[in-house]
């Protein structure tokens, strides 16, 4: 089949010589099945000059990769007034809307008229409202603002691609209207893909393009076509079928020969009025018209609330979506993902979306999208693709694929996170065709950790999650990131998420960091005034004007106010500053606090926003209160005899680490750390570990213990390699850390199933169940501690009890065996009320909706409070049926844990209500001096717990940042 290829191009065409139009636009739009331009001025009625090339573009290619496609990006003349009303504040969009409407060239035009004007328009309107052209306005840019000076955008080049991936582009002086390519003089230079050096020059013409088109050029800034222009142009869409200019170009197929006459050949036996319904549902989606962005949401099977619906526009209008949902837990964050995906889907947008999620949550995720978004897609699980089980699919469906397939076999598809980020894995997703759309779900498992360097500056070391964005990033259009919990420990976090999707060349991390440090200062000076004015310059680049809605109330009040303050932030003139008096002075850093990266790329929504819509009557589902309630437990005499013994074990094993390297010291103190960890769940998990250090078998860390410190920052003090720990945990045992380890199983053995927290355990389920709460979840962090709390219960009498960990679920069946459960079951048959008391840990909790169940006790405190908050919005989420949510902290009195946690109760309501400004950053102060109390001599051991509690009590708000203040609802 013909191709660009066999096309003998000339390397440079001019109108002098030859007609532009016969000689290479005609046949290279014949050719097309992708024509990309960018050019100064834009006429349809070029287009019908080349009718067959816009069919070629439009109609299904004969190799069956579905409709071509073109994209236009024009430059718009704005006047002097439309300029200066953008200077004082005006926003860009509605500058543009209106004076595309003032000068839309088919206002006289007649709709149906037969002149080349109305044909023209109505091809127009065809092209654009079925996704075959999409168009990108352009504005010149001086320093960040819209240019001022009579600067136009002139950019005038294309891009063509063939049906075999052959490419065609040319450069020059040629306008994409009728005189450009008939009447002018023009010249222009062409560049072929198959020539030696073209598919270089190619290449770089397009990553222009694409710079232009996403608003990555900071010469010019793009703008989608407005919706009252849109609304405009679709007054001319033909009434029914093809645009009249270009039926005559679609040839009708040949009637079958050999037909007998007077044989009547029944229609094909389908209820008519579906198939018609869902043909006009299906061509709505892929329309321009009003409501069209509402067709996946009319067709999915959920009803979503205001705040679901306003973050799916969000990310629609803004395709192609770079956005961190961070909604508080519980609110929804997947319904989101999911609208938008059935209608990326739905339309055309994103042909090949890739979903990664923990591997716990993955096949909740694949139900999630076909239950309620009729989306059928598969999980890749390493060498195959596997649908869900449906009615007429009962077993479900395995298909084998190799690694290098299953992205081309499967074009939207699910995998897991911890499948992907491994190194041996990471090309799999890296190597496919470039990506649409990627939704990354628990997006804070990519981290970066920041370790002092010998230059007094930070090395920044990301993990395997984090290495794999970064590289995925620029390999997809869209990418979207979910977590409720962006900053487990230090701003820098969010940071690190944000320069995922794409940050302001400024914001870096010192200046983002300097940055809300400046906006807290009381009258900041000219210097951190030019600076900020740097930065809200770069922001309006990428992300354009503030809306006049999203002012400070201080602002809003004085047209004069607001136009000096943001003369001060958009000059680049430092006069302009230098004579603000300090209320202006103040009144700019509340304008640039405003508008930062952090609103151009997170959308967050708290409980606080969703009480506000139930008083306004927009949600009838009520929204549950945490009730938070911290029991102190005294220790008996032997326990507490064991805690001292645990801490003499672990500092006399780390100091004799004391002249190792800094690594092989830290990994030690991490190691020894485990057991204190373990000891403060239970001793039962405590006795485990030691008797698996004893005979040889504990030589990697557990998936409970990666759980328990994941997220924890430890002062620097000791970090959880896992090359090195597991490094420690394989030396061989010395006989006097066997002695030690044999004395204290002796002593903790006795205290397995008698100690305080199982008393305190079965008085708190029995005072749940009588205050009328059905089903109680306990968490703990260790797959030990369930282990013995389902047989201690289960011995107890409380036989209506189910188990949840890493390995999956377990349900105590009538003839008292404990019957294997995969982890859907487990979460199917609690939520049908099979069990009263629900085991989990941490590992196996993620993903969890279980909003039918109001109580939740926690049986030991992770060192990170920040993951107590990720427990319990597994029952605090919308739909919450208790008015009020029981939470239960068990504490064990004499401990460092206790101290620090009383300590952290001091500065903040811990629990009572979700994450605030400073529970993060004491969850770094918290789990550092916990960590450093621990491994001390008995000499030290109470200055080291005096210490540690004064760490959080003193430690200070350090960065300035506070993502809620800067994300208000």
């Amino acid at each position: 089949m013909a191709g660009l290829a066999d096309h003998p191009w000339k390397r440079r065409f001019s109108s002098s010589r030859e007609s532009l139009l016969e000689g290479f636009y005609k046949p290279a739009l014949m050719d097309a099945v992708r024509y990309w331009r960018s050019t100064g001025y834009f006429s349809s009625r070029a287009l019908l000059q080349v009718l067959d090339g816009v069919e070629q573009l439009v109609a299904a290619t004969p190799d069956g990769r579905g409709h071509g496609q073109m994209r236009l990006i024009t430059g718009v003349f704005l006047s002097r007034q439309d300029v200066a009303a953008v200077a004082g504040g005006a926003a860009v969009e509605q500058v543009l809307s209106d004076h595309l409407m003032q000068a839309f060239p088919f206002r006289h035009v007649q709709p149906g008229g037969e002149d080349d004007g109305a044909l023209g328009a109505e091809l127009l309107a065809w092209l654009v409202d079925h996704g075959h052209l999409e168009i990108r306005v352009a504005l010149p840019l001086h320093n960040g603002l819209v240019a001022n000076d009579g600067a136009i955008f002139h950019a005038k080049e294309g891009i063509i691609e063939d049906r075999h991936g052959q490419r065609l582009a040319f450069s020059g002086s040629v306008n994409e209207t009728p005189n450009g390519w008939s009447s002018n003089y023009e010249s222009f230079t062409t560049f072929c893909s198959w020539r030696p050096g073209g598919e270089e020059h190619i290449d770089d013409l397009e990553d222009g393009f694409l710079r232009l088109w996403q608003n990555r050029d900071h010469g010019a800034r793009t703008f989608t076509l407005p919706d009252a222009v849109r609304r405009e142009l679709a007054i001319f869409q033909p009434a029914e079928g093809l645009p009249r200019r270009l039926r005559l170009h679609i040839k009708t197929p040949p009637p079958a020969e050999n037909q007998p006459e007077g044989i009547f050949i029944a229609p094909p036996d389908i209820d008519e009025r579906r198939r018609v319904v869902w043909n006009y549902v299906l061509h709505s989606a892929t329309s321009n018209l009003p409501g069209c962005e509402r067709v996946g949401e009319a067709t999915s099977a959920v009803v979503p609330w205001p705040h679901q619906h306003r973050a799916f526009q969000r990310l629609w209008q803004g395709w192609p979506p770079r956005l961190l949902i961070a909604d508080e837990v519980g609110l929804g964050k997947t319904v989101q993902a999911g609208l938008l995906l059935r209608q990326a889907w739905l339309s055309g947008r994103a042909k090949r979306i890739l979903v990664m999620a923990p591997a716990s949550i993955l096949r909740q995720w694949q139900r999630e999208l076909r239950e309620k978004f009729a989306l059928d897609w598969p999980i890749y699980t390493g060498n195959s693709l596997e649908w869900q089980a449906t009615p007429l699919r009962p077993h479900g469906e395995s298909k084998p694929v190799e690694r290098s397939q299953w992205t081309v076999a499967a074009p939207c598809v699910l995998a897991s996170s911890h499948l992907l980020r491994r190194r041996d894995r990471q090309q799999e997703a890296l190597e496919a065709p470039p990506w649409d759309l990627v939704v990354l779900d628990e997006a804070h498992h990519a981290r970066t950790r920041r370790e002092a360097s010998s230059r007094d500056s930070e090395r920044r070391r990301p993990n395997t999650m984090m290495q794999l964005m970064q590289q995925l990033g620029s390999h997809t259009q869209g990418l979207l990131l979910l977590t409720a919990t962006p900053m487990q420990v230090r701003p820098l976090e969010v940071w690190d998420l944000l320069d995922l999707l794409g940050l302001p060349q400024q914001w870096t991390e010192e200046t983002f960091t300097r940055f809300f440090q400046w906006v807290q200062q009381e009258n900041p000076d000219d210097g951190t005034l030019a600076a900020l004015a740097g930065l809200w310059q770069d922001t309006v680049h990428q992300f354009g004007e503030l809306p006049t809605a999203a002012f400070p109330e201080v602002l809003r009040e004085s047209s004069l106010k607001r136009r000096r303050a943001l003369r001060a932030l958009k000059d680049s003139d430092p006069l302009s500053r230098r004579a603000l008096p300090v209320e202006l002075r103040c009144a700019v850093l509340a304008l640039a606090k405003c508008w930062t990266p952090v609103q151009g790329l997170i959308s967050r929504h708290s409980r606080n926003l969703l009480r506000a819509y139930q008083q306004q009557g927009a949600m009838d589902l009520a929204i549950g209160q945490r009730q938070v309630e911290d029991r102190f437990l005294e220790s008996s005499a032997q326990e507490q005899a064991l805690y001292d013994s645990v801490e003499d074990f672990i500092s006399n094993q780390y100091a004799k680490y004391a002249v190792a390297s800094a690594q092989k010291r830290s990994a030690m103190g991490f190691v020894m750390t485990i057991y204190r960890r373990r000891l403060a769940s239970s001793v039962a998990a405590l006795v485990a570990t030691l008797d698996k250090r004893l005979s040889g078998q504990r030589q990697q860390l557990d998936e409970d213990d990666v759980a328990a410190s994941e997220g924890e920052e430890i002062g620097g003090e000791f970090t959880a390699d896992g090359e090195a720990v597991e490094y420690a945990l394989q030396e061989e045992l010395l006989r006097e850390e066997c002695n030690a380890i044999n004395a204290l199983l002796e002593q903790a053995r006795p205290l397995v199933g008698g100690d305080s927290k199982w008393a305190a355990l079965q008085h708190a389920l029995d005072e749940l169940q009588n205050q009328g709460y059905r089903q109680v979840i306990v968490f703990s962090q260790y797959t030990d501690t369930v282990e013995t709390l389902k047989e201690l219960l289960a011995a107890a009498g409380r036989t209506s009890l189910m188990a949840f960990t890493g390995q999956g679920g377990q349900i105590f069946s009538k003839g008292g065996a404990w019957q294997r459960l995969s982890r859907e079951a487990t979460k199917e048959r609690f939520r049908a009320g099979a069990a009263a008391v629900l085991l989990c840990t941490d590992a196996a909790a993620e993903g969890l909706n279980f909003q039918f169940c109001g109580a939740l006790i926690n049986y030991d405190m992770p060192w990170n409070p920040m993951r107590v908050e990720q427990r319990i919005g597994r029952i605090d989420r919308i739909g919450q049926e208790y008015p009020k949510m029981q939470v239960i902290n068990l504490h064990l009195e004499g401990t460092v844990e206790t101290d620090v946690y009383k300590a952290l109760k001091q500065r903040i309501r811990m629990f009572e209500q979700v994450v605030g400004t400073l529970q993060p950053i004491l969850a770094e102060a918290a789990s550092a001096a916990i960590s450093q109390a621990v491994i001390v001599d008995r000499q030290q051991r109470q200055k080291a717990r005096e210490t540690a509690v004064a760490k959080v009590q003193q430690a200070p708000e350090i960065s300035g940042f506070d993502m809620d203040d800067a994300l208000q609802d």
